[in-house]
C-alpha cells in the first residue's frame, strides 16, 4: 500500500511546477569536457487525496552534478548524478497507517545521456538511468527503479529549440509508466529564457 501511495504522490508533486536554477558551469577548452551543477525546488500546496479522506502537501529539493564529453564532431555522452528528496505532510488521513510516519523520502539517481546531431538543426538523444527512492531505512533492493528517456529536438531558429520525447519509468509497484515529454529551450532575449528541465524534472 505504501508504494501505491508514494508513486502517486511523487507524480503529483512533480506536476506542481519545477523551477530549475543553474548553479555553476565550467569547461575545459582543450579537451572539450564541460561540467554543470543544478538545483531545483518544487512546492505543492495542500491537496485532497483521491479515494481517501484527508489532505497532504509536499516540498521537494534536488541537486545534481554532471560532466559532458564530446565523442567526435556530432556525438557526445553526459554523466549526471543527483541527490535530494521530498518532504510530505499529511493531515486528516484515514486508512493509510504510514501517514503519520512518512516524512522525508530520499531520491538519488544516476543517468547517462547519449546525444547525436543528425544535422545542424536535428539532435537525437537517449538517456538511461537508475533511481533510489525510499523513506529513511528502506531496503535499497526495494527502492531501486530504472528509467529510459528518448526523443529528439529541432532548432527552429537560433533562439528556439523544441522537441518531443517519451519516458519509460519503472515505478515502485514494479509496473511501468510511459510519460510523454515536451522539451523547450527558448531564448526570449539576451537576459530572459524559458526552458523545460531534463530527465525526472521534465
Amino acid at each position: 500500500m505504501f508504494r501505491r501511495y508514494l508513486g502517486g504522490l511523487l507524480a503529483s508533486a512533480l506536476v506542481a511546477g519545477v523551477p530549475t536554477f543553474a548553479l555553476a558551469q565550467g569547461q575545459d577548452e582543450d579537451e572539450g569536457l564541460s561540467f554543470e551543477a543544478d538545483a531545483l525546488f518544487v512546492f505543492q500546496g495542500e491537496t485532497d487525496l483521491q479515494n481517501n479522506s484527508g489532505k497532504f502537501s509536499a516540498n521537494r529539493a534536488f541537486a545534481s552534478v554532471g560532466a559532458e564529453m564530446p565523442l567526435g564532431e556530432r556525438a557526445s555522452v553526459e554523466f549526471e548524478a543527483g541527490f535530494g528528496g521530498t518532504d510530505y505532510d499529511f493531515s486528516g488521513v484515514s486508512g493509510f497507517a504510514l501517514a503519520n510516519e512518512l516524512g522525508w523520502v530520499r531520491q538519488n539517481e544516476i543517468s547517462l545521456r547519449f546525444s547525436y546531431s543528425a544535422s545542424d538543426r536535428l539532435e537525437v538523444f537517449l538517456e538511461p538511468g537508475m533511481s533510489l527512492d525510499g523513506e529513511s531505512g528502506a531496503d535499497s533492493g526495494d527502492s531501486t527503479t530504472s528509467n529510459l528517456i528518448g526523443g529528439f529536438t529541432w532548432q527552429f531558429s537560433p533562439r528556439l529549440i523544441i522537441g518531443p520525447a517519451v519516458g519509460f519509468f519503472e515505478n515502485l509497484e514494479g509496473d511501468d509508466d510511459i510519460i510523454p515529454i515536451l522539451l523547450v529551450d527558448w531564448q526570449i532575449n539576451d537576459r530572459l529564457s524559458l526552458s523545460t528541465a531534463r530527465g525526472l524534472a521534465a
